[in-house]
């Protein structure tokens, strides 16, 4: 018959994970107060304003001419 108290590792391997639980918890409480970093995080892209660059000759569209929405998360990267 088992015993059902804790054991050495059980305490050890509780104590890392509270560790874990508690190191990550602070980091994405700390940056919630942090607010907007420039050149840090996902961005927003304004596709009008990315589109009007290409019409008028300042952004180039040659990538975007083989590129279709949707391609990529199908596992194809061109038609």
């Amino acid at each position: 018959m088992k015993s059902k108290h804790l054991h050495r590792h059980d305490i050890e391997l509780l104590a890392l994970v509270a560790t874990v639980v508690l190191a990550v918890g602070g980091y994405l409480l700390a940056g919630l107060g942090a607010g907007p970093q420039g050149g840090t995080g996902w961005r927003r892209i304004d596709t009008a304003a990315v589109r009007a660059r290409i019409r008028t000759g300042e952004l180039s569209d040659r990538e975007a001419r083989w590129y279709r929405a949707g391609g990529a998360a199908r596992g194809r990267t061109r038609p």
